[in-house]
């Protein structure tokens, strides 16, 4: 007999295949490779050497200025509904961008 699974477990399972079907995926498996490869992060899990990666990978495509990363970092917290996080970090960019 087939276990049912919980909200919690079926919540789990649509995240994970909605992140495997994602355009990002090829990106930050790429760069979970690079990190690993570059930047010797061995003691990283697959899924934290992707995250970090894909931060690399945002770094240089903004060619290392922090305040659009900022700017996409609050974007993608606001989304998650991290609004207390998001609202934190439109501080932040306020404060850079009054210097």
């Amino acid at each position: 007999m087939e276990k049912q699974m919980t909200t919690q477990e079926q919540l789990e399972r649509e995240i994970q295949e909605r992140r495997q079907n994602s355009p990002l995926m090829a990106i930050a498996q790429e760069a979970a490779e690079a990190c690993f490869n570059e930047h010797g992060k061995q003691s990283m899990s697959q899924e934290e050497r992707e995250l970090e990666g894909l931060g690399i990978r945002i770094s240089e495509w903004n060619t290392w200025n922090g305040l659009p990363i900022m700017k996409i970092a609050r974007a993608a917290l606001e989304d998650a509904n991290f609004h207390t996080e998001a609202g934190i970090i439109a501080q932040w960019i306020a404060r850079y961008e009054s210097k």
